[in-house]
């Protein structure tokens, strides 16, 4: 005669997978909801901020913005193009960030936009620009995002185009070098 296993018994790891499963998502939803907060519409999620320092004010108000060449960067398949970019300290920068794709993407750069540059304003599409110290910028489905800063602080610094910032493994989808300002260039 065959054993048979008690039906109303359930093992530890049977009871234990439900909670185990539920726990962990709770762990996530909670740390996830950490990471970002908005200075945007609440609703549009389009800068993210979090842990800033003080603006250089002092940089980026004696610069003549009119005179910056703007410079583009396209998204085409969640891909950046440029994907690396040399920047000089103390040279500004104007850069329009395309989003050619049908899908929204979060750019996540917190080091080079809290401790590499000094940022003047960021504007999405035709609003009015604001000013903020932030970790990153979603950029909506064939719309553009316009960043003007001041490289301070020379370093390699990598941008990620992801919803998850914090999950470990990821490589860098776009890399700026910030570098000293080249000595001997000729200016055209």
């Amino acid at each position: 005669m065959p054993i048979q296993a008690n039906p109303l018994k359930r093992t530890t790891f049977d009871s234990v997978r439900p909670w185990r499963w539920a726990g962990f998502g709770l762990l996530c939803a909670f740390l996830a909801s950490g990471c970002t907060s908005t200075t945007a519409e609440p609703k549009s999620f389009d800068v993210f901020e979090f842990g800033c320092m003080a603006e250089r004010a002092d940089i980026v108000e004696s610069v003549d913005w009119d005179s910056v060449q703007v410079q583009r960067i396209r998204i085409v398949d969640g891909e950046f193009s440029p994907m690396v970019m040399y920047l000089e300290t103390g040279r500004p920068y104007v850069f329009v960030v395309e989003n050619a794709d049908i899908a929204d993407h979060d750019i996540w750069a917190p080091g080079l936009l809290k401790r590499g540059v000094a940022v003047r304003h960021i504007q999405f599409g035709d609003k009015t620009p604001g000013t903020a110290c932030v970790n990153g910028v979603r950029i909506r489905s064939k719309q553009e995002v316009r960043l003007s800063f001041v490289p301070v602080q020379e370093g390699r610094f990598e941008g990620y185009n992801t919803a998850f910032p914090m999950m470990p493994g990821q490589t860098a989808d776009t890399v700026f070098n910030v570098i000293r300002p080249r000595v001997g260039t000729v200016e055209q």
